[in-house]
């Protein structure tokens, strides 16, 4: 399987039994032995690596542009970005404003956080504000909260709202800018 989770847990290993392949070797390993299919990744974590370094490896791949796998206006009309707030370091800055960038010099259409959350760990109640102050300020469609509660490594935490009263006490308030 490939996976672009740096560290497979328990459950997910129970699931998905290994060997786990990093996506961007493998998929120079298959281009080296085939040209008659299509290569590509249906989820890359884009926080794990520089949005240059991602151009770059997807281009090489096939000495193609990373300009040249976005199908335009005719197949997308909307961009969505995956980003947590895992660390006490996190914030919108570090996690999304990269990304954002790189891909608004691609297209204008919308851009939506289609997935994000901020964990206990990462001082949740507290850089709430700042998530959504981060959606407001790039004018992103909005965001989708990833409401789940994972156990095991670093990245896995519980991520929800209820149960923590200050971090719901703090989104109910940042919410109110987007009414």
């Amino acid at each position: 399987m490939i996976s672009d989770h740096i560290a497979v847990t328990p459950d997910v290993a129970e699931q998905y039994p290994a060997p786990f392949y990093e996506p961007f070797t493998t998929l120079a390993w298959l281009a080296g032995i085939t040209g008659r299919i299509r290569l590509g990744t249906t989820v890359l974590i884009v926080p794990y690596r520089h949005p240059l370094l991602i151009a770059r490896m997807a281009a090489n791949l096939s000495q193609r542009p990373l300009r040249s796998y976005w199908p335009g206006a005719a197949y997308v009309n909307w961009v969505g970005l995956d980003g947590y707030y895992d660390l006490p370091l996190s914030n919108f800055r570090n996690v999304f404003v990269r990304t954002i960038r790189v891909v608004r010099q691609f297209t204008h259409d919308p851009v939506l956080i289609s997935e994000s959350a901020i964990g206990q760990r990462a001082g949740q109640a507290r850089k709430i504000p700042n998530l959504l102050r981060g959606v407001l300020r790039h004018h992103l469609r909005g965001l989708v909260w990833f409401d789940v509660r994972q156990q095991g490594a670093l990245t896995r935490q519980d991520w929800r709202l209820e149960g923590h009263p200050r971090a719901l006490a703090a989104f109910r308030l940042a919410d109110r800018g987007f009414a």
